[in-house]
């Protein structure tokens, strides 16, 4: 009987047209009282697996077929049994929210995200906020004001702020250098404190916890006071960061050694040592939540436009944790799935200031020795700074050296490949039979042996890196010593591939650009199969292609082979360097307002000399 009864309920029930979504006990109550749908009295009869929910909107009470234990079977029966729709109670639909942070709820829009004007109250809001006592670096200091005689809190984050500064500068004035007191300034107290009593650079008054978050974790303290329902933000930054050092990543032999560091302040002060001009202008943009950059750019040199596409790209990011360049690369260049890198990262300060006299945008990380450049060009990726320190023969000659490090690094095992596998004839006969000869032995076919070799090299590459401390560079050089002789001499591997591979490789670390490397190293490879598929013939169709996707490609609308495709008119400073006094004009790609970089006549002895003869 109790079968029948079950396939006819069976048979009659209705399944919720909506998704059921199915929780451990107790989360949908948890949820619900959290986002103030029911009282905390009724969590308890709220836990448990959500029901579905009827064609109406309500819920049907419980799960089919669930009763409590201690029910009889006549009562679970009844409870399985499906009521008629009518005398179904009747529930307001419930919807799951996500928890929301707290740093989102209180935006300052409603009564409720405002600061409250009793000390207590923010007290304990601040204690709920920063999970006190469980978080110990927020510090709360009670202190009675001498003018007013009103007690006051002084918040901080220990660790990040001066505290001989608040010692000094703000209890020191606010506890012993008031005046009397005089009850009529409690109404303006947080105004007296900010005119007269805070010897402090940059104060501000606050009004909303959000503002009170946001200070707080940027190293701000804040004064609060009974009775007032605002705040006073007191500059206090104390980051820790390190000394200025050289620079480790873009080292040059003639020019500046120093180097950014990890305290932005600190990286705009070493730009402005460099770059002394009363319209270099930093400007702050948030980006995701709880952090900022430096936009930096010189007004009347940098294109207005290109500014604000800057500023309305990393506005617009959002994450919890974007303080890196690479971060933020990723979410503002303009084809994120491309090999080439479509910024320029540097650790240089005076790289930052001749691209910033071009016409460029850097952009500064709190937390980074790096700087992003942007817009950038492929022939940018091949400058370094101590071209324009040299003579312009010398700098000419370094940067012929890298194209061709470049194409050597790109097609170099890929042309081999091609040869020995589809033109034998276009080599010399003492060669071929040279080759022929030191790969008798080999067990592997040509391909694999190439691949083998690459990708050893590879991880003694990655290898040397990651090793901690002096050991890398020697672990690096012996590794690739030992791995190649053994290799030759077991057979495994020819003499002239690791020829071909150590060459590749050394072309391949004359590039001066990292993340240039890095795109080289995967082209590689893909010149590696085109070359044993298709020959000398698919070589140069790949380069064709290649070249075409490169002219494709744009950084912040910039074309990525500009000046020479599409060819404008440039400063003659490509791959050959003119010499100085002839760079007139900024680059017209970057479509500056103020085109001329520098007179006409720049060597003003010159003229001097010729009025002299005449």
């Amino acid at each position: 009987m109790s079968v029948l009864k079950f396939l006819k309920n069976l048979l009659q029930y209705q399944p919720p047209k909506d998704d059921v979504f199915i929780l451990e006990e107790g989360t949908w109550a948890q949820e619900a009282e959290r986002a103030g749908e029911i009282p905390p009295t009724e969590q308890k009869a709220a836990a448990g697996s959500v029901a579905p929910r009827t064609e109406q909107g309500g819920d049907t009470g419980a799960a089919p077929g669930a009763y409590n234990k201690t029910d009889t079977p006549e009562d679970a029966e009844a409870t399985t049994a499906p009521q008629p729709t009518a005398q179904r109670e009747k529930r307001p639909e419930r919807t799951l929210r996500k928890p929301v942070p707290i740093s989102e709820k209180l935006t300052g829009e409603s009564p409720e995200d405002r600061i409250a004007a009793n000390l207590d109250a923010n007290r304990s809001t601040l204690e709920r906020l920063f999970h006190k006592p469980q978080n110990t670096d927020l510090v709360i200091r009670d202190f009675t004001l001498q003018a007013t005689g009103q007690c006051g809190l002084l918040v901080y984050i220990e660790g990040i702020v001066n505290s001989d500064r608040l010692s000094y500068s703000v209890l020191q004035p606010l506890m012993l250098l008031g005046k009397a007191r005089d009850t009529q300034l409690a109404p303006y107290v947080i105004e007296t404190v900010e005119e007269h009593l805070m010897p402090v650079h940059q104060v501000a008054i606050i009004e909303t916890w959000a503002e009170v978050i946001q200070n707080l974790v940027d190293g701000l303290a804040l004064l609060f006071v009974d009775g007032d329902a605002r705040a006073l933000a007191i500059e206090a930054r104390n980051f820790p960061s390190r000394a200025i050092g050289r620079a480790e990543v873009e080292t040059v032999v003639q020019g500046p050694q120093e180097a950014f560091s990890e305290n932005k302040r600190v990286n705009v002060s070493l730009v402005r040592n460099y770059l002394r001009n009363k319209d270099l202008i930093t400007e702050s943009v948030d980006i995701g939540s709880g952090n900022s950059a430096f936009v930096l750019y010189i007004a009347g040199v940098a294109n207005q436009k290109l500014v604000d596409e800057v500023r309305r790209r990393l506005s617009s990011l959002e994450g919890s944790f974007l303080r890196e360049p690479g971060h933020i690369e990723q979410m503002i260049e303009d084809h994120p799935n491309s090999l080439y890198p479509q910024t320029l990262t540097t650790e240089r300060p005076d790289r930052v200031a001749i691209h910033l006299m071009q016409g460029k945008i850097a952009v500064i990380l709190d937390g980074s020795p790096f700087a992003l450049i942007v817009p950038i060009t492929f022939f940018t990726l091949i400058k370094t700074p101590e071209d324009s320190y040299l003579r312009p023969a010398f700098g000419t000659l370094l940067r012929i050296v890298r194209v061709a490090a470049i194409f050597v690094a790109y097609l170099l095992p890929g042309i081999y490949l091609a040869i020995v596998e589809h033109h034998h004839a276009i080599l010399p006969s003492d060669l071929l039979l040279a080759i022929a000869g030191s790969r008798e032995g080999v067990p592997f076919p040509c391909w694999l042996e190439v691949v083998m070799m690459e990708v050893s090299f590879e991880v003694i590459r990655e290898a040397g890196i990651r090793v901690p401390g002096v050991i890398g560079p020697t672990l690096g050089i012996v590794s690739a010593l030992v791995l190649g002789q053994a290799a030759v001499a077991a057979a495994v591997a020819s003499p002239i591939l690791i020829i071909i591979v150590a060459t590749t490789a050394l072309a391949a670390f004359a590039i001066p650009n990292y993340q240039l490397q890095f795109s080289t190293r995967i082209i590689r490879f893909l010149y590696i199969a085109i070359g044993y598929a298709l020959g000398l013939y698919g070589i140069v169709l790949g380069l064709a292609v290649q070249i075409f996707y490169t002219t494709s490609i744009t950084s912040f609308g910039v074309g990525y082979l500009s000046p020479v495709a599409p060819s404008t008119k440039t400063d003659l400073d490509i791959v050959f360097r003119s010499p100085l006094w002839l760079h007139e004009t900024r680059p017209d790609y970057l479509q500056s307002p103020d085109r001329v970089k520098k007179p006409r006549i720049s060597r003003g002895w010159m003229q001097e000399d010729n009025h002299e003869k005449k």
